[in-house]
């Protein structure tokens, strides 16, 4: 019995020696079936044990030798027991051990899966885009937390087969292992999804900053079209209209101007923080800034165009009512009533002392008109002169005179490909709403007549008493104002060509600075001297003198007249910037005060005609 106990012995002590983590399982059922074998000998253990007792109990002649044998089998048997219970702890805990390695191993190949899908580069095309990818993160970082959790569970589980004593022990060294490259899978995963966060929040900040500039643009694309619409009203009450509703273009203007000055400053923030994105921000927000300056350029330009048109449109309702005051005073100074006799010819010459005197008093109307036409020419003629030089390039030599072959800077042109916007018409058509009048009365004048009933387009109510119509023939004529009244307006077609921009790629000539070797002095003399000449002979053909000069600025007010205005290169004004120009003024004008010195010239003669007209009736009356 004591051979088998050794025997026992030894193969627990192989066993423990022999207990791998890769065969725990086949360890497991192997320790099984030698403690069933071992339990199965217990009760020859202890009937051994019995046995020697009852030899000793009755004196058996070598009792002593019995009772040392059963002392020693009973310890074998006691340090089999232990050693059978040390071997099944130790393949509890290596099968333990095994689990917690597999499930660390399983753990890391999530976390490197997981740490995978953080690191695409997909950042979100537009803001929902990015929006969505955030909230995807969100749940990403919450399976990140319960990996990390678990990950601290793993490593304090398996502390306890740290052995800290012997740090050479193998199960020591491999679960430290075990554990470092646990953690570093964990911190690796955590700063992957950090710095996913970090770049997603980045491109949401950039995409509200883009989405923020779009819109800007858009409400600029369509402030720049009321902006640059040709437009300027057809009688004073319509451009008066225009103003105003520029006016709240310019209010609106203003109040968005803080929040582009906001997105210029966020942008500054944005590539000052070190977006991965700062060149594109800072070019959408210099893009933005330009667009920002044009619109202002343009709506200034706008304003004055309509401010010109209500100083002409203005000057104009004068004027037309001057015509008509003077028609109708001349009606009278042309008439070729001189009475019948003494008592009419008095009558007359008190009517035409009354007309004498009107006539008198409106002459400060027409020296007002006149100076009224002589500050418009005058705003109109500046206008025109607003037009920039076109640069000249000027021949620089080198400063310095040494001898040729020196290398210098020399500016050299190259051909560049450039990204421009460029304007391009679109028919479209626009409502427009067309005043009209009713005639309430019968009207039957000299010039021009009205049915009853009649509607009647509304050119001009600048008189208070005759209002200037157009019947549906397109004759225009005078009725008076109480004869009519207003109706409800005719919307009417009209085809407009609108302004879009189209981006496109075009050619350019751009100069960068090159090192080139000096000509001689000499060369460079010549060179020089012929570079003059020829461009004073060049200039002097060009100009023609001071007669050719003043030749092209009148085709140039000429060409304004006949509305086809010259182009202004440094001048937001542009094509159709006035709808009158300073030569059609001035002729209306001179008209107008033709037509009053003729009225003038008139009374003087009747005034004459009805005092010879007194006298030849006052000797029939002696006679």
């Amino acid at each position: 019995r004591q051979s088998w106990l050794h025997d026992m012995e030894q193969v627990l002590e192989d066993m423990g020696r022999k207990v791998e983590m890769s065969s725990v399982d086949a360890s497991l059922k192997r320790y099984e079936a030698i403690n069933a074998g071992i339990m199965a000998g217990e009760g020859r253990i202890v009937t051994l044990m019995d046995m020697a007792e009852e030899l000793v109990s009755e004196r058996y002649h070598d009792s002593t030798t019995i009772q040392q044998c059963a002392l020693n089998v009973k310890r074998e048997w006691e340090r089999l027991k232990v050693h059978l219970d040390a071997l099944q702890s130790a393949l509890a805990d290596t099968r333990e051990l095994t689990m917690i390695f597999k499930e660390m191993d399983e753990l890391m190949k999530e976390m490197v899966l997981l740490e995978a899908t953080f690191k695409g580069d997909d950042l979100g095309k537009h803001l929902t885009g990015v929006k969505d990818l955030l909230e995807k993160h969100g749940i990403g970082e919450s399976v990140v937390s319960l990996h990390a959790e678990r990950c601290k569970q793993l490593i304090e589980q398996s502390q306890r087969f740290v052995d800290t004593e012997d740090e050479k022990d193998v199960a020591t060294i491999n679960v430290l292992q075990k554990q470092d490259m646990l953690s570093a899978a964990c911190a690796s995963l955590l700063a992957s999804s950090a710095t996913r966060r970090s770049r997603l929040e980045a491109s949401l900040s950039l995409q509200q900053f883009l989405s923020s500039v779009q819109d800007e643009e858009v409400w600029m694309k369509e402030a720049e079209q009321l902006a640059t619409m040709a437009d300027t009203g057809h009688d004073l009450n319509g451009t008066r209209h225009l103003l105003a509703k520029h006016e709240t273009l310019e209010a609106e203007i203003s109040g968005r101007e803080a929040r582009v000055h906001s997105l210029t400053t966020s942008a500054k923030l944005l590539s000052g923080d070190g977006h991965y994105a700062s060149k594109a921000i800072n070019q959408r927000s210099q893009q933005l800034q330009d667009k920002w300056q044009r619109l202002k350029q343009l709506s200034a330009a706008r304003r004055q165009r309509l401010e010109e048109a209500v100083q002409a449109q203005q000057y104009y309702a004068d004027s037309n009512e001057a015509e008509y005051w003077m028609k109708e005073k001349e009606q009278l100074a042309s008439s070729d009533d001189y009475g019948h006799d003494e008592i009419s010819v008095q009558s007359l010459i008190h009517g035409h002392e009354r007309l004498e005197e009107a006539v008198k008093v409106y002459s400060t109307e027409i020296a007002r008109l006149k100076e009224h036409s002589r500050k418009l020419v005058t705003n109109l003629t500046a206008s025109a002169a607003e037009v920039d030089g076109p640069g000249h390039s000027l021949l620089q030599s080198p400063t310095s005179e040494g001898h040729g072959g020196d290398l210098v800077d020399v500016e050299v042109e190259y051909d560049d490909d450039e990204l421009v916007e460029e304007d391009v018409e679109v028919d479209t058509v626009e409502e427009v709403s067309v005043p009209q009048v009713l005639v309430l009365y019968k009207y039957d004048g000299k010039a021009y007549s009205a049915a009853k009933g009649e509607v009647l387009e509304l050119v001009s109510n600048a008189n208070k008493d005759w209002w200037s119509v157009r019947n549906s023939k397109g004759k225009e004529g005078f009725v008076p104002a109480n004869y009519v009244r207003d109706t409800e307006p005719k919307v009417v077609k009209k085809p407009v060509k609108k302004v879009e921009k189209v981006t496109k790629t075009i050619k350019v000539k751009k100069k960068r600075v090159e090192k080139q070797k000096a000509p001689s002095l000499q060369r460079k003399t010549s060179f020089q001297s012929s570079t003059s000449s020829s461009g004073l002979q060049s200039t002097a053909r060009r100009s023609g003198g001071l007669s050719t000069f003043a030749g092209t600025a009148t085709s140039i007010v000429n060409a304004r007249r006949l509305g086809a205005s010259p182009r202004r290169p440094g001048s937001l004004l542009g094509k159709g910037e006035s709808k009158y120009d300073s030569h059609a003024i001035t002729s209306r004008q001179q008209a107008i005060n033709a037509t009053f010195d003729r009225l003038v010239q008139q009374i003087e003669v009747r005034g004459k005609a009805l005092e010879d007209a007194l006298r030849l009736f006052s000797l029939y009356r002696e006679c």
